[in-house]
């Protein structure tokens, strides 16, 4: 994430792509990040009981391990939905210059949202599918500018100035593209990290309240 920050933004790639074409080159880096931070998660999972073993001093109050990896179910991959839908169609509203700053929290604040929202609705302990999202709203950016711009000067005058002429804003650059797959697998899990433990949270502590006595 602070590595990101510092990695520029994606008005340099831009200037150097082969426009729209060279957006096929950012949805198969986004397959690769994607498979690389699954593989991580599943990794840690496997390992934290290791840990728990070997480091018990840090762990003395045993807290019960609430998160269970594996294959979603129905409920998780309805959760991982709407937290895409949610948080796609934030991105594309929010996201309006290739600022590393602007990218990065619009990102971190629009997943954020998303997963919780997500996880509210369809509470699980499996983040796995909500951790695709990032990857399947950049996918789906990145589709969007292939399938909409059949050339880069066209690509062009809608990035630099708003809008192309005649056209709705639904037809204008999305914003969300301007976003590197390197922004989203680090700014947008982030973000779901964040909306789904403020969530759980909240579940947590609402079932450790202790129930109001009954009056005699």
């Amino acid at each position: 994430m602070v590595l990101t920050c510092f990695s520029g933004s994606a008005s340099g790639w831009i200037t150097r792509a082969s426009l729209p074409g060279d957006y096929w080159t950012l949805i198969f880096e986004t397959l690769i990040w994607q498979m690389l931070v699954l593989s991580a998660v599943i990794v840690m999972y496997r390992f934290r009981p290791i840990l728990r073993e070997q480091l018990p001093q840090l762990l003395r109050h045993n807290t019960p391990w609430k998160t269970n990896i594996g294959i979603p179910a129905t409920q998780e991959i309805i959760a991982a939905i709407i937290s895409t839908l949610v948080a796609g169609i934030m991105t594309y509203l929010l996201i309006r210059n290739a600022t590393p700053k602007q990218v990065l929290f619009s990102l971190v604040f629009c997943f954020a949202l998303g997963a919780g929202i997500g996880q509210s609705l369809m509470p699980n302990t499996n983040p796995i599918a909500i951790f695709v999202s990032p990857g399947l709203v950049a996918i789906g950016s990145y589709l969007l500018v292939i399938l909409r711009f059949d050339d880069s000067t066209t690509l062009l005058a809608s990035l630099y100035s708003g809008s192309e002429s005649g056209t709705g804003f639904l037809s204008q650059f999305p914003g969300s593209a301007l976003a590197l797959p390197i922004d989203y697998m680090s700014a947008g899990i982030l973000g779901c990290c964040i909306g789904i433990g403020i969530v759980r949270a909240a579940a947590d502590e609402m079932d450790d309240e202790p129930l109001p006595a009954e009056s005699a």
